[in-house]
């Protein structure tokens, strides 16, 4: 669907370059304040430093980051990278009415511009994260999401105000622990899903089976999942390609398929597909 063909045995280990550690860092250039997650700028609010301004295909989303809640809540650079492929291969794809899921959705940036795109979007995290994926739905499109509703033309969905750019949409927020039962996941969010996305979710050694748990659970072979991922370890990246290849095909997608300014060396995007049983 989004990227055709397969390439069996594509090494992310080898793929990418590694570095140590992380940077965020807040700068002033001339009179307008940017957070820098690593690479590139994100406009900050002059009202508020926590709020960041993101363009996406014409419109500028704006996306609350919480520096004291943990690592989940900022606007780090793999989710820029994926957010702006998505952009770039918008025209090539229809993605609307798609069931997307973003796992560790954080500020839910992604699964925000899927559902801009048309997609019925789930974002996806840790009980805690909750509210900040809601707090940032509610900015973008206008409505309140809910823990159990989607956020658009339903009874609980009431308009903010008369933007033009605000329409309906199909996103909810809602809890998804990697752990969890393929009872309770296919309860709450009827898999599988069309599309599966995250950034930075390959992180820790001992949470890499339970992300291939419920990328298993959430999928079909029909399923595109695409991870944009930052090395930062290569024997958590081994364990993530050693785990995955049980099930699925790993593609590392070209860099001539992401946009062409928002791409850089220690950024991949990685392509799963489930093979059939």
């Amino acid at each position: 669907m989004l990227a055709p063909g397969k390439k069996r045995g594509t090494s992310v280990t080898r793929w990418l370059p590694y570095r140590d550690g992380n940077r965020l860092t807040k700068v002033v250039l001339g009179d307008v304040e940017v957070v820098l997650a690593n690479r590139w700028p994100t406009l900050l609010s002059e009202e508020d430093d926590q709020l960041a301004w993101v363009d996406f295909a014409g419109r500028r989303f704006a996306i609350v980051q919480t520096f004291d809640s943990g690592c989940g809540c900022y606007l780090w650079d793999a989710s820029i990278v994926l957010l702006k492929y998505f952009e770039h291969v918008r025209e090539r794809f229809d993605f609307t009415g798609l069931r997307a899921v973003e796992l560790g959705a954080g500020c839910g940036l992604v699964g925000i511009a899927l559902a801009w795109l048309g997609a019925e979007v789930h974002l996806t995290d840790l009980y805690d994260q909750i509210d900040v994926m809601e707090a940032n739905v509610d900015r973008n499109f206008g409505y309140r999401t809910s823990r159990s509703h989607a956020a658009g033309v339903e009874d609980d969905a009431t308009p903010a105000d008369d933007d033009p750019l605000v329409r309906p949409v199909n996103i909810r927020a809602g809890e998804l622990d990697w752990s969890s039962s393929a009872q309770d996941i296919n309860e709450e969010y009827s898999p599988p899903f069309d599309l599966i996305v995250g950034s930075d979710i390959i992180y820790a050694e001992e949470a890499v089976p339970l992300l291939i748990n419920a990328l298993d659970i959430l999928s079909s072979p029909k399923t595109v999942i695409l991870i944009a991922h930052e090395g930062r370890s290569r024997d958590i990246d081994s364990k993530f390609e050693e785990l995955a290849a049980q099930h699925f095909d790993i593609e590392v997608l070209d860099w001539d398929e992401f946009h062409p300014f928002y791409r850089c060396d220690e950024i991949c995007i990685i392509k799963l597909q489930k093979r059939p049983l």
